[in-house]
């Protein structure tokens, strides 16, 4: 099995809708992602929210980053 902690999982409660690699300084790819959700699930889309958990990778050195990234 595939270690999570090298991956970006996205869960709608247990289940995992959406995994990939998970890089550094991600956030483009967070709002990419985002994207793609909201155009695959249309107005059952409302959000897609970081865990803490993953804020300091998410966001890296990038300083402005959570000022870049967009939930919904």
């Amino acid at each position: 099995m595939e270690n999570e902690e090298e991956h970006t999982l996205i869960r709608l409660g247990e289940s995992v809708i959406w995994r990939e690699p998970a890089f550094y300084e991600g956030w483009p790819r967070f709002n990419q992602v985002k994207e793609i959700l909201k155009a695959r699930y249309g107005a059952r889309f409302k959000s897609l929210t970081p865990t803490e958990q993953s804020k300091g990778y998410l966001y890296g050195d990038d300083l402005r980053a959570p000022d870049k990234i967009s939930y919904s």
